[in-house]
């Protein structure tokens, strides 16, 4: 397991904090299964806007966790997630839970994710739909 224990503490605080705004998580060696447990939190948490998740070895299980989680959460506008080496399908599941996300992002960084044809496919559909990013890597 590569998230620690004290690492999924944290993340199950996020479901009952209501003033945290800014998360940076970046390059923190978060895996599938804290990619679960953010997910879990997201779901619930309305207070975080930014969320910097780069660097992580979220793949395309943690990125479809996360994509499923998004359709719920009122509050993120920012989603900082390069480098998270996602693909095809990781990136297909994200972009779904993006274009059905309560809150709408302004800001959006999905480099460096290892994506192909069909993920950038996902991406242009999501991308052409949202009215409200402002800024976009």
């Amino acid at each position: 397991m590569l998230v620690s224990e004290n690492a999924m503490v944290c993340l199950q605080m996020l479901k009952t904090n209501t003033t945290l705004v800014k998360l940076d998580l970046s390059n923190n060696v978060i895996d599938y299964e804290g990619f679960v447990a953010l997910s879990e939190a997201l779901q619930v948490n309305e207070s975080i806007t930014d969320l910097f998740i780069s660097g992580n070895y979220a793949g395309s299980m943690g990125a479809a966790a996360l994509g499923r989680a998004l359709p719920e959460n009122k509050g993120l506008k920012e989603l900082y997630f390069s480098g998270n080496d996602v693909g095809n399908e990781g990136m297909t599941v994200l972009c779904e839970g993006l274009a059905k996300q309560q809150g709408k992002l302004t800001h959006l960084d999905l480099g460096n994710n290892s994506i192909g044809g069909e993920g950038c496919v996902a991406l242009g559909k999501y991308l052409k739909g949202d009215k409200n990013l402002v800024w976009a890597n």
